[in-house]
């Protein structure tokens, strides 16, 4: 039986092609948004406070609350959007237990643990309260409204996000500049690039220092000005 031949050097310029491909997407959507500093997260917690005052729980409170969960988890642990409506309130008890939130990867069929800070267990505590006492614990973090089983859907809760988040800060900023913020929380504290990778999530290496190298940069940029 015949078997058809695979030129080795034509496979390897074509992954070579898309590599570079994919490197080129990467440092566009860098430089399209900017990332989440503590300064944004604080001035959208206070906005979402002001706007949730209220003796009685409604569907728009219920929104609210959403949008507080989704930035809290997506600030502590920089995870994907496919990930974060698949979160339950059982695996946000284990984070609280043991400072581990273990998050499902749908895009590469894994899991990864992100590791929370002492800071991040005390916001845990304090943002997810309202579900703490309940008894059936497997049920989405991210519930529909009256309906706790039912987590919300990629679109809707992408759309709720993002029109909270530009509507607050500017156009510039969406759901993925908490994942830039993480990464360039963990360079200037010191964190290798293996570190990041494994803490983000991402597949190779290489994709982590490219935005590794963008931000650094940016940071080089930041401190000469400065001085200047």
């Amino acid at each position: 039986m015949l078997h058809a031949y695979t030129n080795p050097i034509k496979q390897e310029v074509k992954s070579n092609m898309k590599e570079r491909y994919r490197h080129r997407k990467i440092k566009k959507s860098i430089k399209k948004e900017d990332y989440l500093r503590l300064k944004e997260i604080l001035e959208l917690k206070k906005l979402i406070l002001e706007n949730s005052e209220s003796k009685s729980v409604t569907s728009q409170q219920h929104k609210l609350k959403n949008i507080e969960i989704a930035f809290t988890l997506l600030y502590h642990t920089g995870m994907r959007m496919s990930e974060l409506r698949d979160i339950k309130l059982s695996d946000i008890v284990e984070a609280i237990q043991t400072k581990e939130l273990y998050i499902y990867q749908s895009k590469t069929n894994s899991v990864r643990v992100a590791n929370i800070s002492s800071n991040g267990v005390k916001e845990f505590k304090e943002v997810f309260n309202v579900y703490l006492n309940e008894i059936e614990r497997n049920t989405y973090i991210l519930r529909r409204w009256g309906k706790p089983k039912e987590n919300l859907s990629n679109g809707y809760l992408e759309r709720l996000l993002n029109s909270f988040l530009r509507e607050t800060l500017g156009d510039r900023y969406s759901t993925h500049s908490f994942r830039r913020g993480l990464i360039n929380d963990m360079i200037i504290k010191g964190h290798s690039t293996i570190e990041i990778q494994k803490m983000i999530g991402h597949r190779h290496i290489s994709t982590t220092s490219i935005y590794a190298d963008e931000l650094m940069e940016e940071q080089r940029d930041i401190i000469i000005e400065s001085v200047r």
